[in-house]
């Protein structure tokens, strides 16, 4: 086995492959989809305005080309994977949770949700 990373001696994470960039303060939200056996869900925050400005304007843009697609997505859905959950929470649609928002290559997201 090699020990490989990314030029730079950055570790290849998916957050590294992704480009992920994490925007400070935590957010609050409420649990809409969690699909536990394929590890991935939706949140939807409680107050859009308090989201930093690059998010809403992933977000929005996001929202635009789904549209374009003719397709039907709520707009202000955050997607998170099982990663992204704290070790110990265990979620379930409805469920009022703690995050923090993040962007990257694939648009904006929830992580460290709690």
């Amino acid at each position: 086995v090699y020990n490989m990373t990314l030029p730079g001696g950055v570790p290849i994470t998916v957050a590294a492959i992704e480009n992920r960039i994490t925007h400070e303060g935590s957010l609050s939200g409420k649990v809409r989809v969690w699909n536990w056996s394929q590890g991935w869900g939706l949140v939807q925050p409680f107050d859009l305005s308090s989201f930093p400005a690059p998010v809403l304007l992933r977000m929005q843009e996001l929202h635009a080309v789904a549209i374009a697609r003719g397709k039907a997505r709520e707009e202000g859905l955050l997607y998170f994977r099982k990663e992204d959950v704290v070790e110990g929470v265990k979620l379930h649609p409805g469920m009022d949770v703690l995050f923090d928002v993040y962007t990257d290559d694939k648009g904006a997201g929830a992580e460290n949700i709690r």
